[in-house]
């Protein structure tokens, strides 16, 4: 980060010079150093801007008074339906439900995923089962007519997880293949 750093024990101590408040102001914005050093690269910038619409999505679906498929009951149970009659058996509403909840949060992982440094993906499972667990505290702190679960966020960290460890599948590959070429090209 630069400036003059003091060493006490384990714990270090830094006071940023001139020209490091910038860095320091998107470290903070972006959520710490793991993701604020990093510059602002316009690719990474699609990234930052698609969380953020991705998580104004979130919390209108977290916040909507009622639960988002009231009007679809229905519609829900002839799917159900339909499915049992195809011999897909053991298919309830409550299952329906739950891959809604795994689904809904894939995206979240893949997005904090790409922002963080590989090798840490991990980190989007613990933001996601974070942000999963503030979502279920506001809807049984503020809305009535929903329903505050631990299955939800159970659901949602499940969501998480898979978007994380698909982007930790894809970067491993992408770096073996980069190094594939690397190795052929050097040959």
């Amino acid at each position: 980060m630069g400036g003059l750093a003091c060493k006490s024990d384990s714990v270090v101590a830094a006071i940023p010079r001139r020209g490091d408040s910038t860095r320091l102001r998107r470290s903070m914005m972006l959520g710490g150093a793991a993701v604020g050093t990093a510059k602002l690269t316009p690719s990474r910038r699609v990234r930052v801007a698609l969380i953020l619409l991705y998580s104004i999505l979130l919390v209108g679906v977290v916040l909507w008074p009622e639960p988002v498929d009231a009007g679809l009951h229905d519609e829900i149970a002839r799917w159900i339906w339909r499915l049992n009659a195809a011999g897909v058996d053991q298919i309830t509403y409550a299952d329906i439900e739950s891959i809604s909840n795994v689904l809904l949060f894939v995206p979240f992982g893949v997005l904090v995923a790409l922002l963080i440094a590989p090798r840490k993906e991990w980190i989007a499972i613990v933001i996601g089962v974070a942000a999963s667990t503030g979502a279920e505290t506001l809807q049984w702190l503020l809305l009535p007519d929903r329903f505050a679960t631990v299955s939800d966020v159970i659901a949602n960290g499940i969501g998480a997880a898979l978007g994380a460890f698909s982007v930790a599948v894809l970067r491993v590959a992408a770096g073996r293949r980069a190094r594939r070429a690397a190795s052929d090209r050097a040959d």
